[in-house]
């Protein structure tokens, strides 16, 4: 079983991507971006089990962090990379964070802060063949069709960054591969992806403004 999880993108405390593929959304797609816990809430109310945050290391971003682990009630994943700041990872490891991610050469550094760490590895080939004592890692696949990434390995694999639609999905969740969840960016937000809560609230929204 393969599981699907957004990613929310967020600089400086706002959302970088919103709702869009509909005509006429302009205004709720800009709306969202700047209140983003609207987003968040949009996001579980499509029963989604858990969710990733790719943040920067503002300030304002890390009040936005913190609050979105006080609403929600399912698991709060971080996506760290070399820019994070020391101060924005002693922040996030006093929240109740699920699991966190970051650079392969990043694990010894964060993960005495946190239970859960997990190494990202950038994906060089399409071919790969994972062999790790990690129980788990990430695969950063750098833009490449989700549908042409054939992974071998001897631990959990999860995807990030691949290019993704429903189809590959769709074969790579009654195929043998260790992947076993996927973590979609901007294509998330488009109409193929996104459930029918989200747009049924959306045009709501929409008319009453």
């Amino acid at each position: 079983m393969i599981l699907v999880i957004p990613t929310v993108f967020i600089r400086n405390g706002k959302s970088i991507y919103s709702v869009t593929g509909l005509e006429g959304l302009d205004r709720y797609e800009d709306y969202l971006k700047q209140n983003p816990l609207e987003l968040i809430k949009i996001l579980r109310e499509e029963n989604n089990k858990t969710l990733l945050i790719d943040s920067d290391s503002s300030e304002e971003s890390q009040k936005l962090i913190k609050s979105i682990v006080e609403l929600l009630d399912i698991p709060i994943q971080i996506l760290f990379n070399k820019y994070s700041t020391r101060e924005y990872i002693e922040s996030i490891s006093k929240l109740n964070i699920y699991r966190v991610f970051c650079d392969i050469e990043q694990v010894g550094t964060i993960s005495p802060q946190f239970i859960n760490t997990v190494p990202v590895i950038k994906l060089n080939e399409y071919n790969y063949n994972i062999c790790t004592n990690h129980n788990r890692i990430m695969i950063d696949a750098k833009g490449i069709a989700l549908s042409k990434i054939e992974i071998e390995g001897n631990c959990k694999i999860s995807i990030i960054n691949a290019k993704s639609d429903t189809e590959s999905l769709t074969k790579l969740h009654i195929s043998n591969s260790p992947v076993d969840s996927v973590y979609l960016g901007k294509e998330y937000y488009g109409v193929n992806f996104v459930g029918q809560i989200l747009w049924r609230k959306a045009e709501l929204e929409q008319l009453s403004r």
